[in-house]
């Protein structure tokens, strides 16, 4: 039997192909995941900076009093604030696969390269549950 096709223990065997793909695949994985990172900060500073404005604006529409106006305004800036804490985890994810599978190219270990494709699976189902939320709002928006 060849030994370089043998499958080793306590290691993981690439070739150069295999470990330039795998290592290109970490990359744009961290590069996706620092972008939307990056975004969240800016969105977050936005709501820190321009929350007080929403509130405002809610209070001037004029349409209910100034109690009521203040606590919408408030729920936006909570409702905002937690998708924003959902997409951080879901991105997460993504940025942990990422660096789990940069180690296994560096390193040849198995659990690094396994809990990258872990990770990976559970940024997959959260975008499979987003995607399912998107078509089932869109069927019930044709009714």
């Amino acid at each position: 039997m060849d030994n370089q096709h043998e499958p080793t223990l306590f290691g993981l065997k690439f070739d150069e192909n295999t470990k330039a793909e795998v290592k290109s695949i970490a990359t744009w994985a961290a590069f996706i995941s620092y972008t939307v990172f990056g975004f969240l900060f800016i969105f977050f500073l936005g709501l820190i900076f321009g929350g007080s404005a929403i509130v405002e604006a809610f209070k001037q529409s004029g349409q209910v009093d100034a109690g009521t106006a203040g606590i919408a305004g408030t729920m936006v800036i909570l409702v905002a604030g937690f998708i924003m804490v959902i997409f951080g985890v879901w991105f997460y994810f993504l940025f942990r696969a990422s660096q789990h599978f940069k180690k296994a190219v560096t390193t040849g270990n198995v659990y690094s390269f396994n809990e990258g494709v872990k990770s990976m699976n559970i940024y997959f189902i959260i975008a499979v549950v987003f995607t399912a939320l998107s078509v089932f709002t869109g069927f019930i928006g044709l009714f």
